[in-house]
């Protein structure tokens, strides 16, 4: 017997990521919940790791393209700030 039930396979995404990004770049949760279309407080439990999976696929398809996008800009901002003048 098959199950035709959609897969929500991002338990081997790590939230936690978030953080750091976030703090970096002086974002609040209250912009990042407004950005990802997610509570403040679901948010925050993903960021300090009491929740490890998002159960609804097209929210975790967005915080995980957020997170992805956070970070790609932090790296940058960091690498700018180390150039000497």
């Amino acid at each position: 017997m098959t199950n035709n039930m959609p897969t929500n396979d991002n338990s081997d995404f790590d939230y936690t990521r978030l953080r750091q990004p976030r703090r970096f770049l002086g974002l609040t949760i209250d912009f990042v919940a407004i950005k990802v279309k997610m509570s403040i407080s679901y948010i925050c439990r993903l960021e300090l790791g009491y929740i490890k999976t998002v159960k609804n696929p097209e929210k975790a398809k967005r915080l995980q393209e957020y997170i992805k996008n956070i970070e790609i800009v932090a790296n940058a901002k960091h690498r700018a700030s180390k150039i000497p003048a």
